[in-house]
């Protein structure tokens, strides 16, 4: 379907038959220690769903091994401390922190609907690399008017910050080497470690409807979104941002563990969603400009196997890397389409310049010089304590 300045593409009417609903369980494990080896460029990622399934599971523990994160025991569920908050005309929002292991915090904010009875359907929003993470308000990226708008079509939306980002900055976004070397974590596991207590947390208060929740980011926030998404069955839609793409390499530290993207690629990552609904958004402007002819084609044959074709879509369109208007009105679309939301409104609704952003930070972070030290000892502990137990 031809729009003015982009694309939308779809194997067949979109009709989200929930064909994923039969998945079960969180899915933090692997099944094999063994890791075949990439596709070749250009090479179908699978002939099979049986040989799809075997790769996916590698991939999987694959993931969590060489970011940490495989030994690692999650134990009873951290809460979100629900710090304050402000009602405006659509939304009601808050501000929160949570404790994701002894002594670190990580900030965020709470986007939920004014109208209609909760438990809502949620909506995670992990951030990428702009100078002021979920409080960025730009043009071309806006993570408050993306929340917000969300929000007020019927979702609760959850959005945090990186790792050195605002309030979230008891550990420095460039983890020195040698914590990696001495404990095995890394920061990529650190911060898919906070959006899987995140997502603990708020079952666990009851904040968000069970078996409706999706995950979008754009940028390093997609390489967060696609992560979580492909080691946590939960997120039963998906929509990364202009990121999925083939020959994409310059990954900041945050992004990238030991030998992951020597051993696989975004795109394969992005498959491994199947046959869970996802949008995959690109722009003609960026590494995701072959993406409705290289990449989409080749993450839609993975839903095949699955005869899930039309779980998957892509919306392109002539515009630099972004997650601007136009990219943030076919979020909209499809969270609210995949959640059988019924609630439509104007695309894009200015909203969130009603807030200000003392609003919506939390204000109440330091740095620790200690804290690396501490995370380091206590990450090693737990995934000793697991090892010995197993």
């Amino acid at each position: 379907m031809e729009r003015a300045n982009h694309t939308f593409t779809r194997s067949l009417p979109s009709r989200r038959s929930f064909l994923w609903k039969s998945l079960s369980g969180i899915g933090l494990c692997g099944l094999s220690s063994r890791l075949v080896a990439a596709p070749a460029p250009g090479a179908a990622l699978a002939r099979s769903a049986g040989e799809w399934e075997a790769r996916r599971n590698e991939l999987r523990h694959f993931i969590l091994r060489q970011s940490g994160l495989r030994d690692l025991r999650r134990g009873p569920a951290p809460r979100l401390e629900v710090r304050r908050g402000v009602r405006k005309p659509h939304f009601d929002v808050y501000t929160f922190r949570i404790e994701t292991f002894p002594g670190f915090y990580a900030h965020g904010n709470l986007y939920q609907p004014v109208r209609g009875v909760g438990p809502f359907p949620l909506v995670l929003a992990p951030n990428g690399h702009w100078d002021e993470g979920r409080l960025t308000d730009r043009k071309d990226y806006s993570m408050p008017t993306l929340c917000a708008n969300l929000a007020a079509r019927g979702m609760l939306v959850c959005t945090w910050d990186m790792l050195g980002y605002n309030e979230t900055r008891q550990i420095p976004h460039k983890l020195p080497a040698s914590l990696r070397e001495k404990s095995g974590i890394t920061a990529l596991g650190i911060q898919l470690w906070n959006t899987i207590r995140i997502t603990d947390a708020i079952y666990l208060q009851r904040f968000a409807r069970p078996g409706f929740a999706g995950i979008t980011g754009t940028s390093g926030g997609a390489t967060q979104a696609l992560l979580a998404a492909a080691v946590d069955d939960r997120f039963r839609a998906v929509a990364p941002v202009c990121m999925v793409s083939s020959h994409f390499d310059d990954f900041c530290s945050c992004e990238k563990v030991p030998a992951l993207w020597d051993a696989t690629s975004l795109v394969e990552v992005a498959a491994m969603a199947a046959p869970r609904p996802q949008l995959i958004v690109s722009a003609s402007g960026d590494w995701t400009r072959n993406t409705p002819e290289v990449e989409f084609p080749a993450v839609q044959e993975i839903y095949q196997l699955y005869r899930a074709e039309a779980e998957v879509e892509n919306f392109h369109q002539r515009a630099g890397h972004n997650c601007n208007a136009v990219s943030r009105s076919a979020l909209y679309e499809f969270f609210t389409e995949t959640f059988g939301l019924e609630r439509r409104l104007p695309h894009d609704l200015e909203i969130a310049h009603h807030l200000r952003r003392d609003e919506i930070a939390t204000r109440d972070a330091k740095p620790s010089s200690t804290l690396t030290r501490q995370y380091a000892a206590w990450w090693a502990s737990r995934r000793d304590s697991a090892r010995r137990s197993a």
